[in-house]
């Protein structure tokens, strides 16, 4: 593995880095569904490009499938140092906001997920998404649209987070048309949602307000939260829930 500082990484998660995986480790409903759409469209990419790659989780798994390259971008240095000794890969200290630093048509693939919403303008990026993508590569983004949000385990068990959050979903409503605006085609939609019966460690993590919107609500909507989440987990049903959009773009071929 390979680490490119940059600057100007800044820490963006109330979960600090080390504890990241555990609050968040690699879906794998979503890993299948990004690695379907790359075999559906008949591409094979030399390279996969994750935008805001955390730690790295997603795109370890879905370099190591495809057996490509691999380049992750992030702006928190600290979470880029938990990639350290599982990933192999390029990893480079920046924000997405600031331009891609990549030269024309250097991937196949460029993904991300769980970071699009913090994107300042989308048509920015989906300008550099676009270049640095080569003919006929895809764009593919997992995120919560504001229908997700109200259904994920957060929304349900603490619905006063929802006003913190459904801001930053809304922006996703221009995602296709700023994609359209590059030249980009939308090949697909799909929504994706999973029940669970999450292990104790998973109540703990609310408990610890893993979620940045937890430290924004009224006490009182925090204790009750916790309270319907313990309740429900004694029952041993699958209570909890994961839900994601995934939006799959494609750059024209030559």
């Amino acid at each position: 593995m390979r680490k490119i500082p940059s600057g100007g990484g800044k820490k963006s998660f109330r979960c600090d880095a080390k504890s990241y995986k555990e609050c968040r480790p690699p879906k794998g409903f979503l890993v299948d569904r990004i690695v379907d759409q790359v075999r559906q469209a008949k591409v094979v990419p030399e390279t996969v490009l994750d935008l805001g790659c955390g730690n790295g989780g997603y795109l370890d798994e879905v370099s190591k499938i495809f057996g490509c390259a691999a380049v992750g971008l992030d702006s928190s240095r600290e979470m880029l140092a938990e990639a350290v000794g599982h990933v192999s890969t390029l990893l480079i200290n920046a924000s997405f906001n600031a331009g891609l630093p990549f030269q024309s048509c250097s991937f196949g693939l460029v993904m991300s997920v769980d970071s699009i919403h913090f994107c300042r303008s989308l048509d920015s990026l989906l300008l550099e998404v676009e270049r640095v993508l080569s003919p006929g590569g895809l764009f593919i983004v997992c995120a919560h649209t504001e229908n997700d949000l109200k259904r994920q385990t957060l929304g349900l068990y603490f619905p006063a987070t929802l006003q913190f959050e459904i801001a930053a979903a809304r922006r996703l409503r221009g995602l296709s048309d700023a994609a359209l605006r590059v030249g980009m085609k939308s090949i697909s939609r799909h929504r994706d949602r999973k029940k669970f019966s999450p292990d104790r460690l998973y109540i703990e993590l609310f408990m610890q307000k893993c979620a940045s919107a937890l430290h924004h609500i009224p006490t009182s909507c925090f204790r009750q939260g916790i309270k319907d989440l313990r309740r429900a987990a004694s029952t041993k049903k699958k209570f909890a829930m994961h839900s994601y959009t995934t939006f799959v773009f494609q750059k024209p071929f030559i």
